[in-house]
Protein backbone atom coordinates (compact mmCIF):
# COMPACT_ATOMS: atom_id res chain seq x y z
CA UNK A 1 0.00 0.00 0.00
CA UNK A 2 3.18 2.24 0.73
CA UNK A 3 4.69 1.63 -2.53
CA UNK A 4 1.11 2.44 -4.12
CA UNK A 5 0.96 5.62 -2.22
CA UNK A 6 4.65 6.97 -3.57
CA UNK A 7 3.62 6.09 -6.95
CA UNK A 8 0.42 7.59 -6.60
CA UNK A 9 2.20 10.76 -5.37
CA UNK A 10 5.05 11.00 -7.90
CA UNK A 11 2.52 10.65 -10.87
CA UNK A 12 0.52 13.26 -9.06
CA UNK A 13 2.98 15.49 -8.35
CA UNK A 14 4.61 15.77 -11.57
CA UNK A 15 1.66 18.69 -12.11
CA UNK A 16 1.79 22.20 -13.16
CA UNK A 17 -0.89 25.30 -12.56
CA UNK A 18 -1.52 28.32 -14.10
CA UNK A 19 0.84 30.77 -16.53
CA UNK A 20 2.18 33.03 -13.56
CA UNK A 21 3.04 29.86 -11.45
CA UNK A 22 6.54 28.83 -11.05
CA UNK A 23 7.65 25.21 -10.90
CA UNK A 24 8.04 25.48 -6.84
CA UNK A 25 4.60 26.95 -6.65
CA UNK A 26 2.89 24.24 -8.99
CA UNK A 27 4.56 21.19 -6.50
CA UNK A 28 3.53 23.38 -3.51
CA UNK A 29 -0.36 23.42 -5.12
CA UNK A 30 0.15 19.60 -6.20
CA UNK A 31 0.16 19.03 -2.41
CA UNK A 32 -1.92 21.17 -1.33
CA UNK A 33 -4.30 19.47 -3.91
CA UNK A 34 -3.26 15.92 -2.29
CA UNK A 35 -3.73 16.87 1.16
CA UNK A 36 -7.27 18.74 0.27
CA UNK A 37 -8.01 15.08 -0.93
CA UNK A 38 -8.64 17.26 -4.79
CA UNK A 39 -7.29 13.91 -6.65
CA UNK A 40 -8.74 14.77 -10.21
CA UNK A 41 -6.67 18.38 -9.94
CA UNK A 42 -3.93 16.26 -8.51
CA UNK A 43 -3.85 13.78 -11.28
CA UNK A 44 -4.24 16.85 -13.76
CA UNK A 45 -1.16 18.39 -12.72
CA UNK A 46 1.00 16.27 -14.55
CA UNK A 47 1.84 15.93 -17.86
CA UNK A 48 0.31 14.03 -20.68
CA UNK A 49 3.26 11.43 -20.78
CA UNK A 50 3.37 11.03 -17.08
CA UNK A 51 -0.70 10.35 -16.86
CA UNK A 52 -0.57 8.19 -19.97
CA UNK A 53 2.69 6.22 -18.28
CA UNK A 54 0.72 6.13 -15.07
CA UNK A 55 -2.35 4.34 -16.21
CA UNK A 56 -0.24 1.97 -18.38
CA UNK A 57 2.18 1.38 -15.83
CA UNK A 58 -0.91 0.27 -12.84
CA UNK A 59 -3.00 -1.06 -15.26
CA UNK A 60 -5.79 1.38 -13.73
CA UNK A 61 -8.25 4.16 -15.59
CA UNK A 62 -7.76 7.78 -14.15
CA UNK A 63 -11.02 7.01 -12.25
CA UNK A 64 -9.65 3.89 -10.48
CA UNK A 65 -6.73 5.65 -9.63
CA UNK A 66 -8.26 8.36 -8.26
CA UNK A 67 -10.18 6.07 -6.12
CA UNK A 68 -7.06 4.15 -5.14
CA UNK A 69 -5.83 7.79 -4.17
CA UNK A 70 -9.41 8.26 -1.89
CA UNK A 71 -8.55 4.40 -0.10
CA UNK A 72 -5.20 4.90 0.80
CA UNK A 73 -4.70 8.30 1.71
CA UNK A 74 -2.66 9.88 4.61
CA UNK A 75 -1.70 13.48 5.04
CA UNK A 76 1.83 14.80 3.82
CA UNK A 77 3.33 17.46 5.63
CA UNK A 78 5.41 19.85 3.15
CA UNK A 79 8.45 20.54 5.20
CA UNK A 80 10.52 22.38 2.67
CA UNK A 81 10.14 23.06 -1.32
CA UNK A 82 13.23 24.30 -3.44
CA UNK A 83 14.48 24.90 -7.26
CA UNK A 84 17.36 23.22 -7.82
CA UNK A 85 17.66 24.15 -11.45
CA UNK A 86 16.32 25.04 -14.92
CA UNK A 87 13.66 27.59 -15.03
CA UNK A 88 13.26 27.27 -18.86
CA UNK A 89 10.07 26.04 -20.37
CA UNK A 90 11.92 23.05 -21.37
CA UNK A 91 12.90 21.68 -17.86
CA UNK A 92 12.95 22.85 -14.26
CA UNK A 93 14.49 20.31 -11.21
CA UNK A 94 12.29 20.96 -7.77
CA UNK A 95 13.17 19.09 -4.51
CA UNK A 96 10.58 18.05 -1.87
CA UNK A 97 10.91 17.32 1.46
CA UNK A 98 7.97 15.13 2.69
CA UNK A 99 6.70 13.84 6.06
CA UNK A 100 4.35 11.10 6.32
CA UNK A 101 2.78 10.01 9.99
CA UNK A 102 2.82 6.58 11.03
CA UNK A 103 -0.46 4.68 10.10
CA UNK A 104 -1.67 0.72 11.04
CA UNK A 105 0.63 -0.33 7.20
CA UNK A 106 3.78 1.77 7.49
CA UNK A 107 5.97 3.50 9.85
CA UNK A 108 6.50 7.57 10.18
CA UNK A 109 8.64 8.62 6.80
CA UNK A 110 9.89 11.63 5.67
CA UNK A 111 11.25 12.09 1.94
CA UNK A 112 12.91 13.81 0.22
CA UNK A 113 11.86 13.77 -3.87
CA UNK A 114 13.44 15.22 -7.10
CA UNK A 115 10.91 16.16 -9.90
CA UNK A 116 11.46 17.76 -13.19
CA UNK A 117 8.61 19.21 -14.00
CA UNK A 118 7.95 20.76 -17.87
CA UNK A 119 5.54 23.82 -19.40
CA UNK A 120 2.31 22.43 -21.05
CA UNK A 121 -0.06 24.62 -22.72
CA UNK A 122 1.79 27.53 -20.56
CA UNK A 123 1.33 25.33 -17.43
CA UNK A 124 4.03 23.71 -15.01
CA UNK A 125 3.44 20.10 -15.38
CA UNK A 126 4.96 17.42 -13.14
CA UNK A 127 7.04 15.01 -15.78
CA UNK A 128 9.35 12.57 -13.60
CA UNK A 129 10.10 11.77 -10.63
CA UNK A 130 13.70 11.78 -11.00
CA UNK A 131 15.20 10.47 -7.32
CA UNK A 132 13.06 9.53 -3.93
CA UNK A 133 15.38 9.18 -0.71
CA UNK A 134 14.18 8.55 2.90
CA UNK A 135 15.57 10.62 4.92
CA UNK A 136 16.76 9.24 8.59
CA UNK A 137 14.17 9.69 11.65
CA UNK A 138 15.65 12.30 14.23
Amino acid sequence: MRKFLFISIFFILLAGCSNSMTAKEAIEKNYEHYNNKNFAAYFDMQSERLQEEMVKTTKMSREELILGWKKSWIPAEVIKIETESGGTDEGTIVTATIHYPSTLLSPETTTKTTFELIKENGEWKVDEILKTETLAMQ
